[in-house]
């Protein structure tokens, strides 16, 4: 190793304790990185992580109307509806209208679009394990809990609400 690649190596090594390394950048870094890595790690099935977030809600929770998705993905109503139109186009995903406001369209699955999803989230699976394998069970435990407890609004994490739900919670207010 000549004496500029010794350098950076040592560098590399100090930077775990340089205090003018905020958390909040250390944090977006990683973050960052990960998200090119699962990406990355996506790429043979056509779709970035983002698509597969999307896909994710829609498998869990059942049709999500597109205001709903864009809530619970923590993004703008246009970006879901590029994911959507991006989904779509494919034949992974299909918009209908909502019972009860007919300008609201609600994203489902095609089977296609579970089939990808199961392929897809197996792959991203591999990668969170291969991401998070230099921490143990505990120390992964930990850092759910820490970044839980960061998260700037709560309800981010809440399963959203799927238009069946919806329909069915709305139906038994009004009896």
């Amino acid at each position: 190793m000549d004496g500029e690649d010794q350098g950076a190596a040592e560098r590399a090594q100090d930077v775990t304790h340089a205090p003018v390394l905020g958390l909040g950048f250390v944090l977006g870094r990683v973050a960052h990185v990960l998200a090119l890595r699962f990406d990355r790690e996506l790429e043979p099935f056509g779709v970035r992580a983002s698509h597969l977030c999307l896909l994710k809600a829609v498998r869990a929770f059942g049709p999500l109307p597109q205001q709903r998705l864009a809530e619970f993905l923590g993004v703008d109503r246009a970006t879901v509806a590029a994911l959507v139109d991006d989904l779509e186009a494919r034949g992974l995903a299909e918009r209908h209208p909502t019972q009860g406001d007919r300008r609201a369209k609600a994203v489902r699955l095609t089977n296609a679009g579970r089939q990808l999803h199961e392929r897809a989230d197996a792959a991203a699976w591999d990668q969170e394990r291969r991401t998070f394998a230099a921490l143990d069970v505990a120390e992964r435990d930990q850092l759910r809990q820490l970044l839980l407890r960061l998260a700037p609004d709560p309800a981010m994490l809440v399963p959203p609400e799927s238009a069946g739900n919806r329909r069915r919670r709305h139906a038994a207010t009004r009896r």
